[in-house]
């Protein structure tokens, strides 16, 4: 009987632990969709994850993200991996992923803010 218990205990504990990981990345996830949407709505796609802890962005009618990411948006101490880590064979790709797990929620907006600027740059959009 004491046995069975300590398992409830410790599986609820577990569970309970599940809930507040969930909760605070859910919250992180949604404060950089709030961000994105506020800067990047004009310049990029993405869909909202149901997990995880990357918003994937699509930059319409770029071929390759590459440069812009690790010349442009670094030089503006803004970080993302480009989409092409992510394809077989290292192709080109117009994604690239963005962490919520790392960066201070509170810097998502400038950092949203600063990449719209490089995507602006590189596609020549004033």
């Amino acid at each position: 009987m004491i046995l069975f218990f300590t398992q409830i205990i410790t599986v609820n504990g577990f569970l309970g632990h599940v809930d507040k990981v969930e909760s605070f990345y859910a919250k992180r996830r949604d404060a950089m969709v709030k961000a994105a949407e506020k800067h990047l709505s004009d310049l990029c796609t993405w869909s909202i994850p149901e997990g995880g802890m990357f918003l994937w962005m699509n930059v319409p009618g770029m071929e390759d993200t590459w440069k812009m990411i690790y010349e442009t948006a670094a030089a503006k101490n803004v970080l993302l991996i480009p989409g092409k880590f992510f394809v077989p064979g290292g192709e080109k790709s117009n994604f690239m992923r963005a962490s919520f797990s790392i960066c201070e929620v509170d810097q998502f907006d400038t950092a949203f803010e600063r990449l719209a600027s490089v995507i602006r740059e590189t596609k020549g959009i004033s």
